[in-house]
């Protein structure tokens, strides 16, 4: 019997894609409601013209894999050290930039096949290992109250056969790991428009495009393009104070920080320096009025820069 409790989770970044690292228990993963697609892709219904009823065989088109989880929002524990979640944000194609003892920054860029980075996924379930190598994806980071800042990631690797395999021994290494905050006064700052409401919710989501793609002489997953969107959910403001409608029939762009964690090591700030608001509406919660507001990230005039994580 195959207990469906038991699973390890490792990555790490490949030196050239698609190629294995071998990962060690080094690389083991804090992870959370992790799912995987052992053969996703497209099939050819290849029935055909016949005097008998029944099925013919279908002919798999392509098959690759595709993996869902979660991870907690926090530090590596050390200032200038890059958090577990590190290669999973650089094969998001989010480029990272480490500045010793004082923080480790990741900002949006373009999809570049000579320098985006892959990982390697190693996904032990019940004894059974699924590798995927060539791992490419986008991610989307939620916070509510009476809840801890969570990022859900969506990957899309190259397709291996799966063997038995016991579990790395990752155990030291992942209990190591921050565990994370709850969202609230004590633990998390959050700006927006220059304002600082309380805020009920809020959802970032890269949008990253991640495809797979066999051709003649080539198989590969790239990130094709990128639309970073969102939502949050403030208390409402006095319009004198805060008017989402006008600036949203305005265009009017600002920026939106949220800082979580409050001692060295493990803070992480997330900053969009020009967020567009979407349609405004509004709810009561608990008897409180809110405004649900829709977020658009907006690249600089230069290019890129809609979304950067520090971790310091």
């Amino acid at each position: 019997m195959l207990l469906a409790n038991q699973m390890t989770l490792q990555a790490g970044i490949e030196a050239t894609p698609g190629t294995d690292p071998v990962l060690t228990a080094t690389a083991g993963m804090l992870a959370y409601e992790v799912s995987i697609n052992p053969a996703a892709g497209t099939f050819a219904d290849d029935r055909s013209a016949s005097a008998d009823w029944g099925a013919d065989l279908n002919e798999p088109n392509e098959v690759y894999q595709t993996l869902t989880f979660k991870t907690p929002l926090v530090g590596s524990g050390a200032a200038g050290t890059a958090p577990f979640y590190g290669c999973l944000l650089q094969a998001a194609n989010l480029l990272e930039t480490v500045t010793a003892t004082t923080k480790v920054e990741y900002a949006t860029q373009n999809w570049s096949e000579a320098t985006s980075k892959a990982c390697s996924i190693y996904f032990d379930w019940a004894g059974v290992m699924h590798k995927m190598p060539m791992s490419r994806g986008t991610f989307s980071i939620t916070g509510a109250r009476n809840g801890k800042i969570m990022t859900q990631w969506s990957f899309t690797g190259l397709a291996m056969p799966a063997a038995d395999a016991p579990f790395p021994d990752v155990k030291s290494t992942v209990a190591a790991l921050m565990r994370g905050l709850p969202m609230n006064k004590t633990n998390t700052t959050i700006s927006l428009h220059g304002i600082t409401p309380p805020v009920e919710s809020f959802q970032i989501d890269l949008g990253n495009v991640v495809a797979y793609t066999n051709l003649p002489n080539s198989e590969i997953i790239e990130i094709t393009d990128r639309i970073g969107t969102g939502s949050i959910q403030i208390r409402k403001q006095p319009i004198a104070t805060f008017d989402p409608v006008a600036r949203y029939k305005a265009k009017t762009t600002g920026p939106l920080s949220i800082t979580h964690g409050t001692i060295p090591g493990n803070i992480v700030k997330i900053d969009g320096l020009l967020v567009q608001l979407g349609q405004p509406t509004l709810t009561n919660v608990n008897g409180v009025l809110c405004d649900n507001i829709p977020l658009r990230f907006i690249h600089a005039s230069t290019g890129n820069g809609e979304i950067k994580l520090t971790v310091q």
